[in-house]
């Protein structure tokens, strides 16, 4: 985001405008929901089998994935995406969406980024009780 940043505001709009379209295929979305789906059943495992060794960890790290990954995507940076699709990219509406869209999209990319990693330390404990 920083490089998108540094360009002209309808450079930067138009390159993000073709990342989010590009971004979504079907590897994507395999590796984004299948994640998910897998933290779901990780879930409901944890739930039934409560006393089990490790399961506070899957339960925690299938809730920071899902909470911090899906419902932070989902909530915030897919609304952040579809308001700049619907802007021109050289439009005065444009530049002042893309100032905003710049610091909130990113605040919201760095809460994607650091959940799942502390999901995947708390997987490795939950790994390392069973």
């Amino acid at each position: 985001m920083k490089a998108l940043g540094r360009l002209p505001p309808q450079e930067g709009i138009a390159a993000m405008q073709t990342i989010n379209v590009v971004v979504l295929n079907g590897w994507f979305f395999a590796a984004f929901f299948g994640t998910a789906a897998v933290c779901i059943v990780l879930t409901a495992y944890s739930v039934l089998n409560w006393n089990a060794p490790g399961t506070s960890y899957l339960l925690a790290a299938s809730a920071l994935y899902l909470v911090g990954v899906i419902l932070v995507t989902m909530v915030f940076n897919v609304p952040l995406n579809n308001s700049l699709a619907a802007v021109a990219p050289d439009s005065a509406e444009g530049a002042d969406l893309w100032a905003r869209y710049l610091s909130v999209w990113t605040a919201w990319n760095h809460i994607r980024t650091l959940t799942p990693l502390v999901a995947a330390a708390a997987f490795v404990m939950a790994l390392g009780r069973a």
